[in-house]
C-alpha cells in the first residue's frame, strides 16, 4: 500500500458490511492510520511541506542540518537569531542580521559592505573604502625607483623620498647646467664672465648713484685726478672678474687700475690731451668673480 504519487497514503481494502460490530470501530482506527500517513513526509521527495519544518538547536558536533553519510556536517541554530553552519564538527561561520561571520575561502564577487575583520589572502581588485588595520603580506614591497630613497615590505609605513642630485642649493649666475634622461638637474656651474655680479651708473656731479644699482656701495672716493675707487657691497669670491666701463662725456676715455675681492679703482683721462678728466656720468657692469 505505497503513498500516490502526491504523498496521500490510501487503504487498498475495507471491512465489509455485515462483519461482526467492531468492524466499525476497526474501519476507524484504519482512517486515522491513512490520515495521519498522508501527512507524514516522503523519504523519498514525493510530498511538498505545507507547514514549517521544526528542527532542535544542534551544535557544530552534531548539527540540526545534517546528512546521513556526514552527521557533523550541516546547520543548526548558533544562538539567538543566528544560523551557524559546522564542516567536519567544527563551527565555520554563521549568519547573522548583518551578514555573514567567519572566514571566507575563494574568490568574492561583488560588493563587500560593512567590517572586514580577519586575514585576506590572494589579490583585492576595486576600490577599498575606509580604515585597515593589520599587517600586509611582507612579500610585497615598495621600491624605490631612480631618483628615490626609501620603501622597503608593507610590514611597515614607508616614505618615499626624492634622493639628492648632488648639486648645491643655491642661486646661480647664468649656469650651465646638465639635465639627466629622467628630468633631473644633476651638475650646476656658473659660467665665469657670463655673469653679472654688479652693475650701476655713478653721476660723478656729487657721486650719487643712480636707481639701477646693484652690489656696489655708493661711497666712492674720487679726486681731480679722475680716479674712482668702487666698492662691493658684499665681497666676491676672486678677483676673477671683469670690469666693463663707459662714459657718456664724449672725449673722455676710462680704464680699471686694479681690481681685488672687495673693491676695484676706475681712472678716467681726456682722450685728446691724455691728461685726467672727469665725465658727467660713469657705467659700470661687473662679470664674473666666481
Amino acid at each position: 500500500m505505497p503513498f500516490n504519487g502526491s504523498g496521500t497514503y490510501s487503504l487498498s481494502d475495507t471491512i465489509a458490511a455485515g462483519t461482526p460490530n467492531d468492524a466499525t470501530e476497526l474501519q476507524a482506527i484504519l482512517d486515522d492510520i491513512a490520515t495521519g500517513l498522508s501527512n507524514a513526509v516522503c523519504v523519498d521527495g514525493q510530498s511538498t511541506m505545507t507547514g514549517v519544518l521544526k528542527l532542535p538547536n544542534g551544535s557544530a558536533a552534531a548539527p540540526s542540518y545534517t546528512f546521513g553519510s556526514d552527521t557533523n556536517t550541516g546547520a543548526y541554530r548558533y544562538g539567538a537569531d543566528q544560523y551557524g553552519i559546522a564542516i567536519n564538527g567544527s563551527a565555520v561561520g554563521y549568519f547573522a542580521s548583518t551578514g555573514w561571520n567567519g572566514a571566507v575561502v575563494g574568490n568574492v564577487t561583488g560588493n563587500v559592505t560593512g567590517n572586514l575583520t580577519g586575514n585576506v589572502t590572494g589579490n583585492v581588485t576595486g576600490d577599498v573604502t575606509g580604515t585597515a588595520s593589520g599587517n600586509p603580506p611582507n612579500s610585497r614591497t615598495i621600491t624605490a625607483g631612480t631618483g628615490l630613497s626609501g620603501g622597503g615590505t608593507l610590514a611597515a609605513d614607508r616614505t618615499l623620498s626624492l634622493a639628492t642630485s648632488g648639486v648645491s642649493a643655491g642661486t646661480y649666475y647664468a649656469p650651465t647646467i646638465t639635465v639627466d634622461v629622467y628630468g633631473r638637474i644633476t651638475t650646476v656651474a656658473n659660467s665665469g664672465d657670463s655673469a653679472v655680479r654688479a652693475r650701476g651708473t655713478l653721476n660723478t656731479t656729487g657721486n650719487t648713484w643712480e636707481t639701477g644699482s646693484v652690489n656696489l656701495s655708493a661711497s666712492v672716493t674720487n679726486s681731480t685726478t679722475g680716479t674712482f675707487v668702487f666698492s662691493f657691497s658684499s665681497a666676491l669670491a676672486s678677483a676673477n672678474y671683469q670690469v666693463f666701463t663707459s662714459t657718456d662725456t664724449i672725449g673722455v676715455g676710462c680704464y680699471v687700475t686694479s681690481k681685488s675681492t672687495t673693491g676695484f679703482t676706475v681712472s678716467t683721462y681726456n682722450t685728446a690731451t691724455g691728461g685726467a678728466q672727469e665725465p658727467g656720468k660713469l657705467d659700470l657692469v661687473v662679470y664674473g668673480g666666481f
